[in-house]
């Protein structure tokens, strides 16, 4: 072949690639061009339907939680409290009444009977005998034990740190030297907790009583139903009674039946009077005479306390003798029984 003709073959092969080459960027660019073209307008319509079909979403969701009649209000309030922390959640919580719950279940208010027939339906069916009623009554009860143990404990434990506290301020006066604000500041923070700590003991002491109130209800009202006699149920006697109503005993309640300025006054004498420790705090809140050392010691704190912010101030006085062993919080010597039962009549003058 000549050089000529190979040239030209070459030419023609060339022209042929080349035309390729250019129909398949054409239809590649007329590919992408389409494309572009109609991917925002299917996306449009995708939303757009999608839209349609969430439309009166936004706002609309709502969740109703209906809790057993059983759950008493403290267990109802922590749980909404818990609800109300949930960062994901976008949401107003209100509780409802009784009457407004038998509303959201479709049954008219008018009709209290529906309501109380719901509360025997949740009553018969959580608890099978009167000693489940009673177990549960105590279970909880055990429950804030457990927690004025852990008060008592921490009383304890502030009121052995405020008398190490107390002397090392002491022998600083004595070497004629200025107590530092700082350990004057710890002082009044170690005070300030044991307070917090008495007032915690008398909320659960009063959560208590709450319990106690509710579960008698239910137990009559399962009794009724059952149609079981009172008698049937020997062990009924409620748990922490005899300390509650010790308690009850060296409370007074500032209403505006007590002058509280005039019975505080009378109560610290009261203290002074019958406990064996030497006083080692006596401020416009709260009087304490040291911890007891020996077995035979009775260590007295009376507090102005205000557990509650929106009720009345309480004068409480606690009566604390050594352990016999580390579980004790209560003393119940037969000395201490007498200081509790005569410290109303004292203070109040009540006969």
């Amino acid at each position: 072949m000549s050089l000529a003709k190979l040239m030209d073959t070459g030419n023609s092969i060339g022209r042929r690639l080349l035309l390729v080459a250019l129909s398949a960027l054409l239809v590649m660019t007329t590919l992408v061009i389409a494309i572009a073209m109609v991917l925002p307008a299917g996306l449009y319509v995708g939303l757009n339907n999608v839209e349609s079909v969430s439309q009166g979403w936004d706002g609309a969701a709502r969740l109703s939680l209906f809790l057993k009649f059983s759950v008493d209000d403290r267990a109802a309030e922590e749980l909404r409290a818990r609800l109300a922390s949930l960062e994901t959640l976008e949401h107003r919580l209100e509780g409802l009444t009784d009457e407004q719950v038998m509303a959201e279940l479709g049954r008219p208010d008018r009709h209290p009977e529906a309501a109380q027939k719901a509360r025997d339906k949740v009553l018969l069916n959580t608890f099978r005998s009167e000693d489940d009623i009673l177990l549960a009554r105590d279970g909880k009860l055990a429950t804030y034990d457990a927690q004025i143990r852990i008060a008592y404990t921490n009383i304890e434990r502030l009121k052995a740190w405020l008398e190490t506290q107390k002397k090392k301020a002491a022998a600083l006066e004595r070497k004629g030297r200025k107590i530092p604000a700082k350990l004057l500041k710890e002082i009044e923070n170690t005070r300030h907790q044991i307070k917090a700590n008495y007032e915690s003991i008398l909320r659960q002491e009063k959560d208590k009583e709450f319990i106690r109130k509710k579960y008698a209800a239910d137990l009559a009202r399962f009794r009724e139903l059952k149609e079981l006699k009172t008698a049937q149920a020997e062990n009924e006697k409620n748990t922490g009674q005899k300390r509650y109503d010790a308690i009850v005993e060296t409370v007074i309640v500032c209403d505006g039946k007590v002058d509280c300025d005039r019975a505080w006054e009378r109560a610290k004498k009261y203290a002074r009077k019958h406990a064996t420790t030497r006083t080692y705090v006596d401020t416009r809140k709260m009087f304490m005479t040291q911890p007891p050392k020996e077995k035979t010691d009775l260590s007295i704190t009376v507090s102005r306390l205000r557990p509650e912010p929106d009720k009345p101030e309480i004068i409480f006085m606690d009566v604390a003798c050594r352990k016999q062993v580390a579980s004790d919080t209560w003393c119940e010597t037969e000395e201490a029984r007498k200081i509790r039962n005569e410290f109303r009549r004292h203070v109040l003058g009540e006969k």
